[in-house]
């Protein structure tokens, strides 16, 4: 998500398909996607994408000009960031609680308190 130029974490889905939607994503059943993804939403997203894939969403982030705006994306095997959609009218999903514990991220202040410029 982006909210007033910045760039927040909201989710992150790893899957063996190229089709990832959340709920039907690995990360119910594979710990080590949930501890990727708790360290992606730790403020950590640069180091989780790296540089290049982290560079691209700033570029978007810039072309867009928006208050607010998602960008659903996915990296390759090489690190470059594959756009999906990027838009004003992405919603803020939050934590969701599975048979194998919470997974998403947890309602937070950085996205949950009005923003005004």
């Amino acid at each position: 998500m982006m909210i007033g130029g910045k760039i927040y974490p909201l989710h992150l889905a790893i899957s063996r398909d190229w089709k990832v939607h959340y709920f039907t994503s690995d990360m119910a059943d594979k710990p080590d996607h949930r501890l990727e993804e708790a360290a992606f939403l730790a403020d950590d997203m640069p180091a989780v994408l790296g540089d290049k894939a982290y560079r691209a969403l700033e570029a978007i982030r810039d072309a867009l000009g928006l208050d607010y705006a998602g960008i659903d994306f996915g990296l390759n095997a090489q690190g470059d960031l594959l756009l999906f959609e990027a838009n004003a009218t992405m919603v803020i999903a939050c934590l969701t609680t599975t048979s194998a514990g919470p997974i998403g991220a947890p309602p937070s202040p950085r996205y949950s308190t009005p923003w005004s410029p």
